[in-house]
């Protein structure tokens, strides 16, 4: 019975405020594997993994006053 529990992979899935500071950072100005190395003091996650959440929390998260469908380049040349 032991072995069959050690053979099932139980999945970890990220919390939320994690993938929210990963978007953060991603909008902020980081590289995807940038923003993805910045999370390795807090847990390890791919550079896929935060482009996924960008997908998925981009748009909600852009409703609090980040704009999303505004490239990262032209956010930090705006003059004001």
């Amino acid at each position: 019975m032991n072995q069959v529990m050690d053979s099932i992979q139980i999945r970890r899935r990220t919390p939320l405020p994690v993938m929210a500071y990963a978007v953060y950072l991603y909008f902020s100005g980081y590289s995807l594997r940038r923003a993805s190395k910045s999370l390795r003091l807090i847990m390890s996650r791919s550079h896929v993994s935060t482009w996924r959440w960008v997908q998925r929390l981009g748009p909600v998260l852009g409703s609090f006053g980040a704009d999303p469908g505004m490239s990262i380049a032209y956010s930090w040349m705006r003059p004001w």
